[in-house]
C-alpha cells in the first residue's frame, strides 16, 4: 500500500484496487484500505474525494452530496482535461514542426543525391556499345570500358563524363559564338588523372593502367593531367598525346604504331606494333591471359590488320603470325612456338 501515499485524485479514480474497495466486494481489500486510512496519509483529501466521486458513479442509490465538493472535483477534472488538451495541441505542433523538418531534410538529401549521383554504363569483355548523351554527343565504348556522367546533366549544365577503358567520342558542338565560350558549352572528359577539354570534336581516348592516350580526329582539344599541373597540350587533328607517371607529352606522328580508332571497325591496324603490344591489347579486351613459350618473340614487330569480330578469330590470327600451337585452360591461353 506504500505507493498510495503519493496518489492524486485522478490516480485513485484510475486504480483497480481502490475501485474494488469502493464497490465493497472484497473483505481483505476493505481491511487494507481501512488500515491505510488510520495512518493519516497526507493525501487523505484526495482519497475521500475520489471515494465519493466513484460512489456517485457506481451506486444507483441516492446519497447525500456535498455539492461544493462535487463542483470542486469537477473543476479539478476539467482543469486536468484542459491541461491534457493543451499538451496534446503542443505535441501536435511540435510533431508538425519535426515532420516538416524531416520532409525538408529528406528533400535536401534527395536533391544532393540527384545532383551528385552518376549514371554508369559498363561494357563486358568482348562487348562494345554506343551511348548518346543528353546533349546529343555520341560515345562508342570499347570492350571492358566504364562510362559515367551526372544524372542531373540537363539541370546542372555540366557536360562532364568519366571514362575508364577506351572510347571514341563525337562531341556535339553547341557553342554559338567562338569569341565567347560559356562554361556550359565546354565538354570535359576525365580519364584517370587526365582531363580532356573540348567544344565540339571527334577523338579517341584510351585510359588503362594509369596511362592515358588521346588521338584527335577532328577539331581541337586541350589535354592536361593533375600529375603535371603546370603543363597542358593543345592538339590539332592527327595529333596524339600521352600522360603516364613519367610525363605528359605529344607523340610524334612517326612514333604512332597503330590506327587508334580502328577498334570501332572491329580491327587492329598495326604499323609496327610488337607482339607484346598486341597481346596486351587482346588481354584488355577479352579478359584472358596469354602465355608464350618464348619471351623473345614478344619483341617481334608486325604490320597489317587483325580482326576483332570475335576473340577466337583474333587469337588464331596471333597464333598464325607466331606459328604457334594454342592450348586453352580456363582464362589462360598458352602459345607454344614451333620452330
Amino acid at each position: 500500500m506504500e505507493k498510495y501515499y503519493q496518489y492524486s485524485f485522478e490516480e485513485f479514480c484510475d486504480d483497480t484496487y481502490f475501485l474494488r474497495f469502493v464497490k465493497g466486494e472484497d473483505i481483505k481489500c476493505n481491511n487494507d484500505w481501512e488500515n491505510w486510512v488510520t495512518t493519516t496519509p497526507s493525501n487523505i483529501d484526495a482519497f475521500k474525494n475520489a471515494k465519493l466521486y466513484l460512489e456517485q458513479v457506481i451506486h444507483p442509490i441516492s446519497i447525500d452530496i456535498d455539492y461544493q465538493l462535487q463542483e470542486d472535483n469537477f473543476k479539478i477534472i476539467e482543469s486536468k482535461i484542459r491541461g491534457t488538451q493543451k499538451r496534446n495541441r503542443r505535441k501536435a505542433v511540435i510533431y508538425s514542426i519535426v515532420s516538416l523538418a524531416a520532409i525538408i531534410t529528406g528533400l535536401l538529401i534527395g536533391l544532393r543525391w540527384y545532383l551528385n549521383d552518376l549514371i554508369t554504363i559498363q561494357t563486358s569483355y568482348g562487348e562494345t556499345t554506343m551511348i548518346t548523351l543528353p546533349d546529343s554527343t555520341h560515345i562508342e565504348l570499347n570492350s571492358n570500358t566504364k562510362l559515367s556522367y551526372h544524372r542531373s546533366w540537363k539541370w546542372t549544365n555540366k557536360r562532364e563524363v568519366w571514362i575508364n577503358g577506351e572510347a571514341y567520342l563525337s562531341v556535339n558542338h553547341i557553342n554559338k559564338n567562338p569569341k565567347e565560350i560559356l562554361p556550359k558549352e565546354r565538354f570535359k572528359v576525365f580519364a584517370g588523372t587526365s582531363t580532356i577539354e573540348v567544344l565540339g570534336t571527334e577523338f579517341n581516348v584510351r585510359n588503362r593502367n594509369q596511362n592515358t592516350l588521346v588521338s584527335l580526329i577532328k577539331g581541337h582539344i586541350l589535354f592536361s593531367d593533375i600529375r603535371f599541373k603546370n603543363k597542358s597540350i593543345e592538339l590539332q587533328p592527327g595529333d596524339n598525346a600521352i600522360a603516364n607517371s613519367n610525363k605528359i607529352d605529344q607523340i610524334p606522328k612517326d612514333k604512332i604504331k597503330s590506327v587508334p580508332q580502328a577498334w570501332t571497325k572491329k580491327e587492329i591496324i598495326s604499323q609496327g606494333l610488337t607482339i607484346e603490344n598486341i597481346i596486351n591489347y587482346y588481354e584488355e579486351l577479352y579478359g584472358k591471359k596469354i602465355i608464350v613459350s618464348d619471351l623473345n618473340i614478344l619483341n617481334k614487330k608486325i604490320d597489317g590488320s587483325i580482326s576483332l569480330n570475335n576473340p577466337s578469330i583474333a587469337l588464331y590470327t596471333i597464333a598464325n603470325l607466331l606459328n604457334a600451337d594454342v592450348t586453352i585452360k580456363g582464362n589462360d591461353i598458352y602459345l607454344t612456338i614451333n620452330y
